[in-house]
């Protein structure tokens, strides 16, 4: 059986002009969506889930940042 997981990349969670850019809101409403409809899981448990032959969680996903701006701490985490 082959499993399979998501990997989301965001970049900044703030007011930002920047293109990439996610209201602090909106970040909180996406997580709580992904809640439901999927099992949240470390980068380390993706990679490892993947390798292994063992219990795969039910539709992995992971969240990421990309640049480690200021705001990924203070409004992500």
């Amino acid at each position: 059986m082959s499993a399979t997981g998501r990997i989301l990349m965001y970049h900044s969670v703030g007011r930002s002009p920047l293109f990439a850019s996610v209201t602090p809101e909106d970040f909180r409403a996406q997580l709580r969506y992904l809640r439901t409809k999927f099992t949240p899981v470390s980068l380390e448990q993706m990679a490892t889930g993947a390798r292994a032959s063992g219990t795969w969680p039910r539709r992995p996903v992971a969240v990421t940042f990309d640049y480690g701006l200021r705001d990924n701490f203070e409004e992500a985490l």
